[in-house]
């Protein structure tokens, strides 16, 4: 009897450990699957999803991250954008794009102003959000919505309706990063 009993109590704790394993890869495999409907559900409450869904899965941050972990990574995208904007605008200007026109070369240079002020408040919505202050988050990256349009805006003016500025495409591609980052800041 005593044999059956070593038995009993050997396939008990073979069961619980069993279970516990079990239930540990579960949560561990659950984490990943987790992250991943973590960006659907962000990107889901954008007005930009596929640059959403994108731009955050390029990032691996993404996998492990929680919204607040995203509204960091997006604010990330966005001042990876801002650089790119500024290193544009810069080449241009070397290159001479700007003797086209005085006006061209105003607006470039009011660009670079801009983009350097979009920058400075990407930065400091980087620092509001670790402190968990969402509504200057808010503030600085809407602030900075408005400096990327506003360079657009100038360029713009000049073609007198007859297309687009050299750095449309970026200009609203910074717009669109931006808008996700209040999206998913408005998540939390």
């Amino acid at each position: 009897m005593a044999s059956y009993d070593k038995f009993t109590m050997y396939h008990k704790m073979f069961m619980i450990l069993a279970t516990i394993s079990v239930v540990t890869d579960s949560r561990v495999l659950g984490v990943d699957q987790q992250a991943e409907d973590v960006v659907e559900y962000a990107c889901k409450h954008t007005l930009y999803y596929v640059i959403c869904e994108s731009s955050l899965r390029s990032d691996p941050r993404s996998n492990t991250s929680d919204i607040v972990g995203l509204v960091g990574v997006a604010l990330d995208l966005s001042i990876i954008q801002a650089r790119q904007m500024l290193t544009q605008i810069q080449v241009m200007k070397i290159n001479g794009r700007s003797n086209s026109s005085s006006y061209e070369s105003e607006c470039l240079d009011d660009c670079m102003d801009v983009y350097s002020d979009a920058l400075d408040d990407l930065n400091e919505s980087t620092h509001a959000l670790t402190m968990g202050d969402y509504d200057t988050v808010n503030q600085m990256v809407s602030g900075s919505m408005a400096d990327g349009q506003t360079c657009e805006d100038g360029l713009e003016d000049g073609k007198d309706g007859n297309g687009s500025s050299p750095l449309t495409h970026g200009n609203q591609y910074f717009y669109q990063l931006c808008s996700n980052v209040l999206a998913i800041a408005n998540l939390v």
